[in-house]
């Protein structure tokens, strides 16, 4: 049922109408400036991120792991063009992987890349399912993973059918893993958004990132209400931060050894200089790779061609060209 449901959920993010109604993106506006005094071959777009050097501030999100032939195809697409362009990339939701043993097909993943910044991708609520450390520790080993990405999707679990619904004292638990493990960890939302009262939290128990994750973008309760049998969770549409507030008021409260990463909408490159104009150290989007990869590798080095130029020019007339990423302190 799990590997179904995450076919079922690659199939249903390419649809339209499971986007937000709204990108909130677009209603953010860059401080245009008509003399920067800067040449704009000689504008670097290059960051430091969890040890790698890569050469936009961008994280491919998490879609899926490789549970068939068609979505081992998709991760290795993009796990090639992260080897070759020198993003990041994070796994989808390694709890199929750990429930089907296909831990193999995760390997394989890291040997096509083996210098390429990877995130490992974990669901905080399994942490109060009986799942731990241990599971976390698998997630991580079986990717090689430069750092971990926990992620919350309260409203998810509660429109999907047979959710988990008990997110009670996970902050407590969150903040022990973050003691147990060696790697960074980056706390995400799916889109909805993570509010600057618990993005502080997590901030203060040991969390290395924050991905807002808000919304304008994939839209996971319409996603999941068009896997019931009824409507019931039509209302709960609008429901969620939009993308570019969040950024704006995290950055306001982040310590200076932390990173704040931008998702939710993220679409084009100027979307991206937008965000780390708010205050962002990255951005991530999953929706525009998972859409280029449908068509083969080809469309996916044009996507991000397309989104280097972009975000360049962006930088340049907003006179904006550096962004220098905290040290998350731990030895890679």
């Amino acid at each position: 049922m799990t590997k179904q449901r995450k076919l079922d959920h690659i199939k249903l993010a390419l649809e339209n109408k499971n986007q937000d109604n709204v990108n909130y993106w677009d209603q953010v506006s860059l401080p245009y400036q008509a003399l920067p005094e800067k040449d704009f071959d000689q504008i670097d777009t290059s960051v430091d991120f969890l040890g790698k050097q890569l050469s936009l501030p961008l994280i491919i999100g998490p879609m899926t792991v490789p549970v068939d032939d068609s979505s081992f195809k998709l991760n290795q697409l993009l796990v090639q063009l992260v080897h070759e362009r020198g993003v990041a990339f994070a796994l989808g939701s390694q709890r199929i992987m750990i429930e089907n043993n296909l831990d193999k097909r995760v390997k394989k993943l890291r040997k096509l890349a083996p210098q390429a910044c990877l995130l490992a991708n974990f669901g905080a609520v399994q942490l109060n399912y009986g799942w731990g450390t241990d599971q976390v520790q698998r997630c991580i080993d079986s990717l090689e993973a430069d750092g971990l990405m926990l992620h919350l999707n309260l409203l998810q679990e509660l429109i999907q059918p047979n959710g988990n619904t008990d997110f009670s004292g996970l902050l407590g638990k969150i903040e022990k893993l973050v003691k147990q493990i060696k790697l960074p960890v980056i706390v995400k939302e799916v889109g909805f958004g993570i509010d600057p009262a618990t993005a502080k939290k997590l901030y203060q128990i040991g969390v290395y990132g924050i991905d807002v994750a808000g919304k304008g973008g994939t839209n996971w309760a319409k996603i999941e209400s068009s896997r019931r049998l009824d409507s019931w969770a039509r209302p709960m549409f609008e429901i969620g931060w939009p993308a570019p507030h969040l950024v704006e008021k995290i950055a306001g409260l982040k310590p200076k050894e932390k990173v704040l990463i931008a998702s939710g909408g993220i679409r084009h490159g100027l979307h991206i200089a937008k965000a780390i104009h708010l205050g962002a150290d990255m951005a991530s989007m999953a929706q525009p790779f998972l859409t280029a990869a449908q068509s083969g590798y080809n469309n996916l080095i044009n996507l991000y061609n397309r989104l280097s130029w972009q975000y360049k020019v962006g930088l340049m007339v907003s006179f904006n060209n550096k962004q220098v990423i905290p040290d998350s302190g731990i030895n890679q």
